[in-house]
């Protein structure tokens, strides 16, 4: 076959020849992602009430979150003084109107859909509380004397949280101290001891009356009788001497605990939360499906794509480009399907039909169809690459005629696009993983219109099988494709075989194995058999990307015959390298041709023949009689 259209316009490296490409074909996916974590951060302005208040968060804005992110959780609050208040232990997190508490770990709202910042509340109201310090204590004398363990004081400490409701008391502190009537009570200090409490503005110290151990012995003392000793207004202090010369007054600690773990009433406050960023209309190469959950979220539509073709245990794809459209409309994925152009991508896999009407889907796969035409032009384009393209489970034979005919209609006859129909006409996923972990069998699923893709999927699997192979070379024709199962009875050998002679590359129902019956394009059988069969046409765009970086060193040099004898050399050791590889089955040496155009005298052409790697798609076996035995 001769390939006449490769054509050298674009200058990627000066200097010697370089050296084969090898063939690594890449296959892009435009579909929904639901983000990759990020940490991101937004202030507000505390409101306290009373028990505890509440804050909205909706139209408070943040640097790094932009809407249509969805938050992931909220890690925590810091206050102005950058007291920390930690998610799920401190408040609960609502929707903005709605008393319904939101899942810490997976925020969304009472119908299970993913929430925004904007859209949600955290409550202090029903928190937990701040109870009393431990005390620690240890006593010390100015003046000789001897310790009657029988004379006692008590302690107790209460915290106040930062809008001043007060706690209960912690653990009573039992203090043995000297005789008042032996020793002068100047002449006797407690140390105090204890830690810092986290979300206090105040301690309170209480103390029994000295005399209280006169009537009251060693037994325990009520809540009332302890008085207020001192307030301690400096959160960073852990200490507290007790010399005895202050006066207690009348007030005790109170009987309920009003404190609620929350900042400073009207202070400024910023929630640090982590959300799922979603870049749109960027492609992103990934070399493994973990990369790409981890990029897109579990459970999102990419990540699962990502499993199905990249996963050793389905396809093993060894990496896929991903695009995620900028909204769920027919223009979005348009745009993300612009932005591939100047991708090095060979297949194109876009995950939206939008309409459940085959004209209406027909006109959207189309756009597909001529983005990769355009982008194939020998001249214009040089991006060889083909359409990935399906209708939804359960269209009839009609429907698939009415899509195939419709690309062969276009210039090339089909040429830039497969159409691959499933046995039965449906097929389902037989496992994908959802946003809590948990997989889906006997799946179908459906694009942002709510239309079934299925076979889209089952489509890009099929490519995903083939470029696995690392043989271009090597027809997919009897090859299986992993993680699908059919959902309808099979067709008949004559209606498969018929669909494949109509150009539809067929998936049949092999023992309920998904296997490719004949890998074609559309064009077939308009075209010729070298530009329908998949193993040759890929190989060809192989030929072409790597044929021309081979000559491009050879722009900017003087067309002498030096350099026509140089440009032969490079085809020559192209061609020996793609029989070495078994890419190509043989070529003629004589064919291989390099001349100055006689019309354009500053255009280079080169010219040579090979024969490709026929597939064995059919076997013919003729037997006759015979009485001979001998």
């Amino acid at each position: 076959m001769a390939s006449k259209d490769i054509v050298v316009k674009k200058s990627d490296q000066a200097g010697g020849t370089p050296s084969a490409i090898e063939p690594d074909m890449r296959l892009a996916v435009i579909g929904r992602s639901l983000g990759s974590s990020v940490e991101g951060s937004a202030n507000f302005e505390h409101v306290s009430g009373a028990g505890g208040g509440s804050d909205d968060l909706s139209g408070i804005t943040s640097p790094s979150h932009e809407l249509g992110e969805y938050v992931n959780s909220i890690e925590s609050v810091l206050d102005s003084d950058s007291e920390e208040y930690r998610a799920g232990i401190h408040f609960k997190i609502l929707e903005t109107a709605s008393s319904d508490v939101i899942d810490k770990d997976l925020i969304r709202d009472s119908d299970g859909n993913r929430l925004t910042l904007e859209e949600l509340t955290l409550d202090w109201s029903v928190t937990p509380v701040l109870d009393g310090s431990f005390l620690n204590y240890s006593v010390s004398y100015t003046a000789s004397g001897a310790v009657d363990p029988s004379k006692v004081v008590w302690y107790a400490m209460t915290v106040l949280d930062k809008n001043g409701r007060e706690s209960t008391i912690g653990a009573l502190s039992q203090v043995a101290i000297q005789d008042p009537d032996d020793v002068d009570v100047t002449e006797v200090k407690v140390l105090l001891t204890f830690a810092k409490k986290k979300y206090s503005s105040k301690y309170k110290l209480y103390r029994t009356e000295i005399s209280y151990y006169e009537g009251a012995g060693l037994v325990t003392p009520t809540r009332t009788d302890l008085k207020l000793l001192v307030e301690i207004s400096d959160v960073n202090q852990t200490s507290y001497e007790d010399d005895f010369s202050e006066s207690l007054t009348e007030t005790n600690p109170p009987d309920t605990n009003t404190s609620v773990l929350e900042p400073d009433s009207e202070d400024t406050c910023s929630v640090v939360y982590d959300y799922l960023d979603v870049v749109t209309n960027t492609p992103r190469e990934y070399f493994s499906w973990q990369e790409v959950e981890a990029a897109h979220g579990v459970g999102s539509e990419l990540a699962n794509i990502a499993r199905l073709y990249m996963a050793n245990e389905f396809n093993g794809l060894d990496s896929i480009i991903t695009v995620v459209p900028d909204g769920e409309a027919e223009g979005d994925y348009i745009a993300a399907l612009s932005s591939l152009e100047t991708e090095n991508v060979n297949f194109v896999l876009m995950l939206y039909l939008g309409s459940e009407t085959v004209s209406s889907i027909v006109n959207v796969l189309e756009k597909v169809y001529d983005h990769c035409q355009n982008l194939s032009d020998p001249v214009t384009g040089q991006m060889e690459r083909k359409a990935l393209l399906a209708l939804p489970n359960n269209k009839n034979v009609s429907d698939v005629n009415t899509l195939v005919q419709a690309m062969q209609a276009k210039d090339d006859n089909g040429k830039s696009c497969y159409v691959v129909v499933p046995d039965g006409l449906g097929i389902a996923i037989d496992s994908w993983k959802d946003e809590d972990g948990t997989y889906q069998t006997d799946y179908t699923h459906n694009d942002s219109a709510s239309v079934d893709i299925t076979p889209l999927i089952l489509a890009g699997a099929l490519i995903a099988k083939y470029l696995a192979m690392n043989d271009l070379a090597m027809p997919m024709t009897e090859k299986s494709i992993a993680g699908f199962s059919f959902i309808n009875n099979r067709m008949s050998f004559t209606q498969i075989k018929g669909l494949s002679n109509d150009g539809l590359c067929v998936i049949k129902n092999e023992s309920l194995v998904p296997v490719c019956y004949r890998s074609i394009n559309a064009s077939f059988p308009a075209s010729s058999i070298e530009d329908a069969e998949m193993n040759i046409n890929t190989t060809e765009m192989y030929i072409k990307q790597d044929m021309r970086r081979r000559l491009t060193p050879l722009r900017g040099q003087k067309m002498t015959a030096a350099i026509l004898m140089k440009a032969e050399r490079i085809i020559k050791v192209a061609l020996d390298y793609y029989v070495l590889r078994d890419l190509i089955e043989a070529y003629s040496p004589s064919t291989v041709v390099a001349s100055q155009n006689e019309t354009e005298v500053t255009r280079l052409d080169a010219y040579f023949e090979y024969k490709p790697m026929y597939p064995v798609n059919q076997i013919w076996v003729e037997f006759g009689y015979t009485f001979d035995v001998s």
